[in-house]
């Protein structure tokens, strides 16, 4: 009867179902998660897969560490306040090993194309919602992430109104959805304004390099858009060993917000992605798909923080 008053699962009387949960309340009895767990059919654990961490071979300069941190600790904290645990896995080129995983669902955050991990996590029928797009189904519903064409054309346009005519692109070459949308938009916005496209890749030999090889064309750009945490600060180190100055003759914005974006002798321009409101929405989101609700998709709007490194002259009185 007691288990029956405090589930709500069966009819009793008022004043008895009154009496035991007072009775619960002054003895501070909360319900056992566990029990409550084996009777639903649950664990109550979250998995979280980040490119932060795995098997893949790491890229500094591209995996912003500060924005996985903030993402991660959100994601936990969110699932804890809504009586669930989070459990940190690594992206595994041995993907057998996620059997192993007793997962209510799982997030995945920067799914690649012809993605392993998520095809096993759908093989095993785990309920999943990915941070950021999944390439190869575009159209899902179960996703959140950021309004990229929103912030890159917010950087263009602030670019423009700083004098700029000439703004390049510093991007990596991989295949997730937030670098292919940041990119369809530059070019998009290029094509509005009549603009030649000046699109520069990272590959093995870093972002320094890369940075040097831009700057160092007969027709540099005046600013530059560089994508991932680390891109921001190679493009400053590379604009000094050219002794092309900066905001003066190139304005730079970086694409992630973080901490290295004010370690820096210039405080770099950057767009907030906001890991704490895309971790919130990812943790509502997977509990609402194993409620059974209808989907999303959940998009999180970032903001622009504008610093010295992208304020040029005409913004302080002069002309460029």
């Amino acid at each position: 009867m007691v288990s029956h008053a405090l589930s709500g699962r069966r009819s009793l009387n008022p004043d008895t179902v009154r009496t035991i949960r007072a009775a619960a309340d002054e003895l501070g009895y909360s319900p056992s998660r566990s029990a409550r767990a084996l009777r639903l059919g649950r664990t109550g654990t979250l998995g979280l897969l980040s490119p932060a961490v795995g098997d893949r071979p790491a890229d500094d300069e591209l995996v912003g560490l500060s924005f996985y941190m903030r993402l991660s600790a959100e994601v936990a904290r969110r699932a804890f306040a809504r009586e669930h645990n989070v459990l940190l896995l690594p992206y595994v080129q041995d993907t057998t090993k996620l059997r192993h995983t007793e997962l209510d669902g799982a997030l995945v955050s920067d799914p690649e194309p012809g993605d392993p991990v998520l095809a096993a996590l759908r093989n095993l029928d785990i309920p999943i919602v990915t941070l950021e797009q999944d390439p190869d189904q575009p159209d899902d519903p179960w996703r959140v992430h950021a309004d990229h064409g929103a912030s890159t054309r917010a950087i263009l346009d602030h670019f423009a109104q700083q004098g700029s005519v000439r703004p390049a692109l510093l991007l990596p070459r991989i295949s997730w959805a937030w670098p292919s949308q940041v990119r369809d938009a530059y070019r998009q916005w290029c094509i509005d304004r009549s603009v030649t496209p000046m699109i520069q890749l990272v590959g093995t030999e870093g972002a320094r390099s890369a940075a040097v090889r831009l700057l160092d064309r007969l027709d540099r750009p005046d600013a530059v858009l560089a994508l991932a945490e680390g891109y921001g600060p190679a493009v400053l180190n590379a604009a000094a060993e050219l002794r092309v100055a900066v905001p003066d003759d190139l304005l730079v914005a970086c694409g992630v917000d973080s901490p290295r974006a004010l370690a820096v002798e210039i405080p770099l321009t950057a767009v907030a992605l906001a890991p704490e409101l895309q971790g919130r929405a990812a943790v509502d989101l997977l509990l609402e798909r194993l409620a059974g609700g209808v989907g999303g998709p959940v998009v999180i709007q970032p903001k622009l923080e504008i610093r010295r490194s992208s304020i040029g002259l005409r913004a302080r009185g002069g002309r460029r």
